[in-house]
């Protein structure tokens, strides 16, 4: 993309992305601030990948997502309407749960198992001194 003397790098500007209004003219942040943000980013990325090691998790999460974005929309005040939204809450509830519920038998399952070895010289020297 070609810089124009329109288009200064401290200002927010209608050239490359279609922004808001209220935004034009609006200062850019430091390059310190960006860094800082760009840092929570990558950890937040990190984080998310660490937790969610499944697919199956993501998919959970993102469909009780999807409902509960769709019971909060606005609709009509007719008793249908508010059903609905009522029922998509409640379907959101209960995939989260369940996803919840999955998620927590997969992480005990795949756990790090306890090693018991055949063998213990704590547990022979305890039978050796014993009376």
């Amino acid at each position: 993309m070609a810089t124009t003397p329109r288009d200064p790098k401290t200002i927010v500007t209608p050239d490359a992305f279609s922004v808001h209004p209220s935004l034009l003219g609006t200062p850019l942040a430091s390059p310190s601030r960006r860094g800082v943000a760009l840092l929570i980013d990558v950890f937040l990325v990190i984080l998310i990948t660490a937790l969610t090691s499944g697919f199956w998790f993501i998919l959970g999460v993102v469909a009780a997502a999807f409902f509960f974005t769709r019971a909060k929309k606005e609709g009509g005040n007719d008793r249908r309407s508010n059903l609905l939204r009522y029922s998509l809450g409640c379907m959101g509830v209960m995939a989260l749960s369940v996803t919840a519920v999955f998620f927590s038998e997969y992480v005990t399952r795949t756990s790090a198992p306890t090693i018991s070895a055949p063998f213990s010289p704590w547990r022979e020297r305890r039978r050796a001194h014993s009376w």
